[in-house]
């Protein structure tokens, strides 16, 4: 039993693992849409197009932050690091920031 278990726990702790990159946003296209708040396109991620977003639970104030941190970005040349979960056909941001240089 304890076996199973295990070998269920490895089985399902990598499907559940985010994925990630580091770049500098400089391509990354920045929209804003009134209803689904902010999405990023061309970036290193899996997805179609490069396409990455947060949660369907992310408020206004996690929308302008994504927005604020990747203009800070694209502005002063950083990196940034995002790691985000496939969902369905979507990426779904779990967390991103500035890298370190």
């Amino acid at each position: 039993m304890k076996k199973l278990f295990c070998a269920l726990m490895l089985v399902c702790g990598a499907a559940n693992a985010s994925s990630g990159f580091t770049a500098v946003p400089s391509s990354w296209k920045l929209e804003s849409y009134s209803e689904r708040g902010v999405a990023l396109w061309f970036t290193p991620s899996t997805c179609n197009m490069g396409s990455v977003g947060l949660p369907a639970t992310a408020t206004v104030t996690d929308h302008n932050r994504l927005y604020a941190t990747v203009m800070a970005a694209k502005i002063s040349g950083s990196k940034m690091f995002i790691y985000y979960d496939v969902v369905g056909v979507n990426c779904v941001i779990v967390s991103y920031g500035m890298a370190e240089q």
